[in-house]
This record gives C-alpha cells, structure tokens and sequence, in this order.
C-alpha cells in the first residue's frame, strides 16, 4: 500500500496545488485538525502548475488530520482525492540555520540591502483567499552560501517540521497536540560518555529514536520539538484571554545551528526593489526538502526499556512487540490494493492492530553515523498472543487515534513510518553513468532528470524509487534486505529524457540482488509521447514483480486478471531492452557482488543504443 485517497477532497472535482498550511482547527484537541490552501489548476498547465496563470481562481480551505501534512506538501497537485504530482527537485544548497529569520507570510521581508517588500509577492505564488488564509502561517528566510543562481531559500516552518521532526505520521501528530513525551521518559535519558541512552515507553523505529534523541542531547539545549506545542498552547491562551482570534498557525526551529547542505524543490521567486537600477534579489520557494547532510551530536544510541518486549517479534526498525489483546483486521476486499481510502471524519475501531507503512527514505543523512543498540529484558513467559487472535472485518481506513466507540467500529487506523536506507551500490554506479551521460558530446541536447513520483531515497539530488511493497500474496522476489535487516522494496531509478524539447522517453534501472542474471537497463516510450503517468509506472512495476523480470510482451500470465492488466500496460507503452555492458574490474581487483560496470564507459554504450534504437541523428 502506498496511495492515499482522501475522501472528503475527492468530493471536489479537478486539479488542485497545496499552496501552504494555514492555522489549526480551533475546535476539539489543539493540534488535531489543519487548514490545507489549496488553488484550482488548469489541467493545460500541468506541466507548469505554479505560474499564475495556471490558476483557475477556485481556491479550497481543506480541513484534515495534522497527519496529512506528511502528503500535502507545498506544491503538490492533486486530483479526485489523490496525489498525481509532486514538486520535483530543483537542486542542493548550503545554508548557515544560524542565519535563518522567521517571520510570518504578511509581515514584509528585508532581502539584502536593496529589497524590502512582500516575502513572497502576490504576482508570483499564493493568489487572493489563500493569501489572506495564510498571512499568519510562519516562513524561515535563509541566505544562500557560495550560490551563483539563489541568493535566499524561503521554507515553510510546516515543511521544517515535517521533515526534520515528522519521522511517522503517529510522532508528527505528537508534536503538534504536545504529546511526545509518550514516548520516552525525559528524566531516565541520559548521556553516558560516547552513547546517548533513551528511555522509550512504547516501541520506536530508529528514526523516530534518533530524532527524540536529539532533542534531548542536542548541545545547543534548541528543545526544537517542545516549542512547537508551547507556542500553539501560549497563543491558544492569549486568545481565551484577551478574546481575541489571532490563528494558531504552526512555528517550527531548525535542530541546530549550524552549516549544511540541503537539496530541495521549489518555485523560483524573483524580487525586484523600488530601485529599478538596483539587481532583482534571487529566492526559491521551499516546496519540499529531500535531503540534509547535517551529523547527530551523538554516535551510538542505546534503546533502554524496562517493560519486556517479546523477544520473537523484533524487527529491524523496532524494540518488538508488547503483549495485548489485539484483534487481526480480516479484509472485505483485496489486501494487496495499493490505495488507501482515508476517512478522517472516523476514529479507528480500538481492538484493532494497526496498520503500518514503512516508507525507505535517506533524507537526515546523518543516521549513517549511529550505532543502534538495545536494552530490555526479554519476556520468557510462554504466553501464546496467537490462542486470543479473532477477527474483525475491515469497513474504512483513518489516521485517526482509535477508541472502542460504535463510530469507529471496524475503521482501520494507519501508522507511516519512515524507514532509514541507503542508496544500493549498483544503482550509486548507475547514478555515476547518468553524470557522464550529461556531459558527453552525443547526449546533445538531451534534458536527463531522476523523478519519483512518491516519497523515497535521494543522492546528490537525484531520486531512487522503490518496487511496491505489496505485489500478491507470497511473493517476495522484489523484496531485499537491508543494511539494518530489514524487509524492503527494491530500489529503481526512472530518468527521464527529453530530446529535442518534446520527444521524451524513459530509462528504468533497477536494484540486483547477486543471484540476478541476464537483467538488462529499460527504455520505456509512451505511444503518445506524453510525459508517463503515475499509475502507469505503478502497473509497470507491479507486473515486473509478478513475473520476477521486466514485463515483456511474450509473457504468459497467471490469471486472467493480470493478462488483462497487461495488455492495457502494453496499449500505452512501447518497452526496449539494453543488455548491460560486460562487468570490468576496479582498482585491478575482480568485480565486486552484483559486477561493477565502468560509469563512463557505461556512459557511452548506452548513448549509442539509445541514438540506435530512437532513431536520433
């Protein structure tokens, strides 16, 4: 599962781009309920969704679970409930977080010596109703280090939290609703010579630990994670006092001061002064952060409990499972559907076990750089958890918390979790292959970016994407490994080319496992020569993984069901193969596991099958 279809938003037909986050839902938990601005789009300016005149002038205040802010990022379209479009990179830049002002969006921006206006200007981004809903949403103002191209980046504090904080979807509504002390005990943590030990209530994944960890061992005492609450709850209270309405509108902090680079999307913001001989101020709209390479201030990161964890249901990402009367959601209709239809009017039914989505990201680098250990005793009762396992059948998804209410009878909660990963050797090798392949002579005029049309792994800016998790029951052949031995998806890479300005076309790579023979690069083409949809990649992959190879049109299926969905596929894509090159060895040592392929050379067999095949001058 990895698609979100939200319900209430489905109820308003077209395309629609999150122009930011306003304030919070003033009735019922603080923190619980958010204000998405959302813009009408014009479905002829898909391919240019954040120019003025894409807008249709329908405008959307979307009332959703604080959750959702982990989907409606800045600059991400929609349609019919769904994501169809995310903002895609624009590039990496180093920034000093020291140097960061924050302000509100309708307070006006000083930008160098000749510029003091507007931090974003109307005639750019954020139109009419949406503005005045986000005048009081807060921003970060960031000077640019050693950049020839963007002097300020201008961030969302929503998209600050999300990123650095919002490690799941359960820890991202914590923070805002002031209860993330649930999860660890602030006066058992400690700091013990070259470790840093938290003392956790409830299971974690690594980086839901690591993050709290920080926010405790941090030298700079910044508390980054309390004060977004402490503000909400200080407004809130000023509001009771004073009777006054100010919007309780999320304010978020950096986790330390310091320099780092961070890779980015965005809308390029020009800023002209009154001065007309004066030179434009160059800024970009922060729509989402990818990437930070900044380090932990620790090492090692002991997990200590004192509760006892069933020692056979550890993960890789986790302390185990703790014993409970859970009930197992029996599903009416088939579990390997890939969309989840969320229902945030609902709470989850309470005797169900939640489900979880493991998300493989890489965006806080410096996760790299920590030893996770574990300290709890192990549960030796015989206590069989299977002997009270019952059933309930499964009428409707949320992310709400659940209860044992009649309402929530049946509703399935979701928890997302993002799961720290690394870039796969072979693909880094290939990523190596994409650089040359830009700056060769034959490659001309070829416009080469990495996409990922869902959240993932980048490097140096590109995008890795990743297999479905689930493909049918009991297979498993896309599935790997990882470094911290968890279960994961294969990683993909899709790069797009575009010739010539209009004639586009695909290359697809994908991650091998040692015992993987005669696979081969992909070149996908689009019978229309349209950009390739979404949902069309997501079938590509989905029936590569049924028939444990890249989909050919000489396949024989299973069902008739996947026959079917297989001649649709082939009606709307043209599929050529490219063997890969011969392995060489590296540094006079013999190829490594999986071979290793000279990225230049690479570079120049694969310009030449494609002019070939392509039929380019």
């Amino acid at each position: 599962m990895g698609n979100h279809l939200y319900r209430k938003l489905a109820r308003h037909p077209g395309f629609w781009r999150v122009d930011g986050v306003g304030s919070l839902h003033d009735n019922g938990p603080l923190g619980a309920r958010v204000k998405i601005q959302l813009s009408g789009i014009k479905e002829e300016f898909l391919d240019d969704p954040y120019c003025i005149e894409s807008e249709n002038g329908k405008k959307l205040d979307y009332l959703e679970h604080v959750a959702s802010l982990q989907d409606f990022k800045v600059g991400t379209i929609w349609r019919d409930g769904s994501r169809v479009r995310r903002s895609t990179p624009h590039g990496a830049y180093e920034i000093n977080t020291l140097n960061a002002r924050f302000m509100k969006l309708g307070v006006d921006a000083s930008f160098g010596q000749t510029y003091k206006g507007p931090l974003i200007p109307e005639a750019q981004f954020i139109t009419g109703e949406t503005r005045t809903n986000l005048l009081h949403s807060h921003y970060a103002q960031i000077p640019t280090l050693n950049n020839q191209e963007i002097d300020w980046l201008i961030i969302p504090c929503t998209e600050i939290l999300r990123f650095y904080y919002g490690a799941s979807r359960r820890l991202l509504s914590s923070i805002i609703q002031g209860k993330f002390s649930d999860y660890f005990s602030q006066e058992l943590s400690r700091l013990e010579s070259d470790k840093a030990v938290l003392h956790v209530k409830t299971r974690l994944s690594r980086k839901e630990a690591a993050v709290l960890a920080r926010e405790l061992f941090c030298p700079e005492k910044l508390y980054p994670i309390r004060r977004v609450h402490n503000y909400l709850s200080a407004l809130s209270a000023k509001n009771s006092a004073l009777q006054k309405n100010i919007p309780l509108t999320i304010q978020s902090r950096f986790p330390f001061s310091d320099k780092t680079k961070i890779s980015v999307s965005g809308k390029a913001i020009r800023l002209i002064p009154e001065n007309q001989s004066a030179s434009p101020q160059r800024a970009l709209l922060v729509m989402e952060i990818f990437h930070c390479s900044y380090p932990f201030p620790f090492n090692r990161l002991v997990l200590e409990s004192e509760k006892p964890f069933d020692s056979s249901g550890t993960d890789g990402e986790g302390l185990g499972t703790e014993h409970g009367a859970r009930f197992t959601p029996e599903f009416e209709k088939d579990e390997d559907d890939d969309t989840l239809d969320l229902d945030s009017n609902v709470n989850a039914d309470g005797r169900l076990k939640r489900l979880s989505e493991i998300i493989p990201t890489n965006q806080l680098g410096g996760i790299d750089n920590i030893k996770f250990e574990h300290s709890r005793p192990i549960n030796q009762s015989t206590y069989n958890e299977e002997s009270l396992s019952t059933t309930v059948p499964v009428t409707g998804f949320t992310q709400n918390d659940g209860d044992y209410s009649a309402d929530g009878k049946g509703n399935l909660g979701i928890s997302h979790f993002l799961s720290h990963t690394s870039v796969a050797r072979d693909l880094s090798v290939f990523l190596e292959m994409l650089t040359n392949i830009r700056s060769k002579k034959g490659a001309d005029g070829w416009g080469i970016r990495t996409i990922s049309f869902k959240e993932g792994v980048t490097l140096d800016g590109e995008c890795i994407c990743s297999f479905p998790l689930k493909v049918g029951k009991r297979r498993r052949w896309h599935l790997v490994t990882g470094e911290n031995s968890e279960t994961r998806p294969r990683q993909v890479i899709l790069a797009e080319f575009i010739y010539a300005k209009e004639y586009i076309f695909y290359l697809i790579e994908m991650q091998l496992q040692p015992d993987d023979s005669k696979q081969c690069t992909i070149i996908i083409k689009t019978k229309n020569l349209e950009p390739l949809k979404e949902t069309t990649f997501d079938n590509f992959l989905k029936l590569s993984a049924i028939q444990r190879r890249w989909i050919s049109p000489n396949h024989s299926w299973e069902t008739t069901e996947y026959k079917k969905s297989a001649a649709e596929l082939l009606s709307e894509i043209e599929i050529y193969r490219i063997n890969h090159p011969k392995a060489t060895k590296r540094d006079n040592k013999n190829p490594q596991t999986g071979t290793y392929i000279d990225p230049e050379k690479w570079a120049d067999y694969l310009i030449e099958k494609i002019q070939e095949l392509m039929n380019f001058d």
